[in-house]
């Protein structure tokens, strides 16, 4: 068996580096690198490089419902640090019901859509 020490990093493809780097950097702050190809959000615990491929065909959006991704979510050490998620997601228009309760541990959660309709979660991290 590999001993894993966690995960370091995941890469999502998106159809504008452009629009999902404004998009994200009113959530995150961004590091940029690699000229237009690709940006990094920073001050996380994993690195999430969000890169738009040559063959990235036009036009195509997420869908979990295909094998591989579902969801992307970033843990928060408060429900206050949730509001004001919440917040800043209206605020910034993004598809979302707002604070909801996971089913499956009864942690609370924020569920919002990217502009290439990728899942991401803001989610009251059960280890703090």
């Amino acid at each position: 068996m590999i001993k894993c020490s966690g995960i370091t990093h995941i890469t999502l493809t998106v159809a504008d580096i452009s629009r999902s780097r404004q998009f994200y950097s009113q959530l995150f702050e961004v590091e940029l690198g690699g000229g237009e190809n690709y940006f990094n959000l920073n001050k996380a615990d994993l690195s999430v490089f969000f890169t738009k491929w040559s063959k990235t065909k036009k036009g195509d959006r997420f869908d979990e419902n295909r094998v591989g991704l579902d969801h992307v979510a970033f843990g928060v050490d408060s429900i206050d640090e949730l509001k004001k998620a919440e917040k800043k997601l209206k605020e910034i228009k993004a598809k979302t019901v707002g604070i909801e309760t996971c089913q499956y541990t009864g942690l609370p959660y924020i569920c919002f859509r990217d502009p290439d309709n990728i899942q991401v979660e803001f989610y009251l991290n059960p280890k703090k």
